[in-house]
């Protein structure tokens, strides 16, 4: 059986790569604890939380924050990047285009007051960041794009009897109807409960598709 000897300057580049990769694996995971920590008080509310509160929760130290991120702003512009990644799996309505009119306006808000539930808060942190984020605001249209397009093929039945301008309006209001800002409006601004919520939005999506 052949040996292989390593002489001392192989052992020490081992040595070298071993602890390279260590003090990669902790960064990673430091940056992570903090990002989920900038989440974690998002969604309870703090929607400007100081270093210091996301050093605690995070179990980084104040320092250290610093060294994972440039400043508060690029901090706060990876948490939502993130969020948003988390939720595209949520925007599926269930059996699009299927069934009934009315089971699909069913499933579609209550699809979109489950979304709510999870994105509420750090998507108003999105909305506040987005002037001044160019990646946050190319998140937004993304998404906004998106309504359109799931109303489009959601409500296919009712809109393919229409010229293709007056569908595509009409997909644009269906959009505005059950999105987050007209679902804040009513749940956080007018401070209604879920069910008055979901009523709501039934009555102006079925309305709007009744006059089709």
């Amino acid at each position: 059986m052949r040996q292989f000897d390593l002489d001392e300057h192989d052992i020490a580049d081992t040595v070298d790569t071993v602890d390279n990769d260590g003090r990669r694996a902790r960064r990673d995971r430091n940056r992570e604890r903090v990002v989920d920590a900038m989440l974690e008080l998002y969604r309870e509310g703090d929607l400007r939380p100081s270093v210091s509160t996301v050093a605690e929760r995070s179990g980084v130290s104040h320092r250290s924050v610093f060294r994972y991120f440039d400043d508060l702003g690029e901090l706060c512009r990876v948490a939502v990047e993130r969020q948003f990644a988390a939720t595209k799996a949520i925007w599926d309505v269930p059996d699009t285009g299927a069934g009934p009119l009315a089971g699909r306006v069913a499933r579609l808000v209550e699809q979109r007051l489950a979304l709510y539930d999870v994105a509420a808060s750090v998507w108003r942190v999105g909305q506040t960041r987005a002037p001044f984020e160019q990646v946050l605001e190319q998140n937004l249209q993304r998404t906004a794009a998106l309504n359109v397009e799931q109303m489009k093929r959601h409500f296919a039945p009712e809109l393919e009897s229409l010229t293709p301008d007056r569908a595509q309006r009409l997909s644009e209001a269906l959009a505005v109807m059950c999105s987050l800002d007209a679902i804040d409006l009513l749940r956080h601004v007018r401070r209604l409960d879920q069910s008055t919520t979901a009523e709501i939005l039934s009555l102006m999506l079925s309305s709007a598709l009744a006059e089709v």
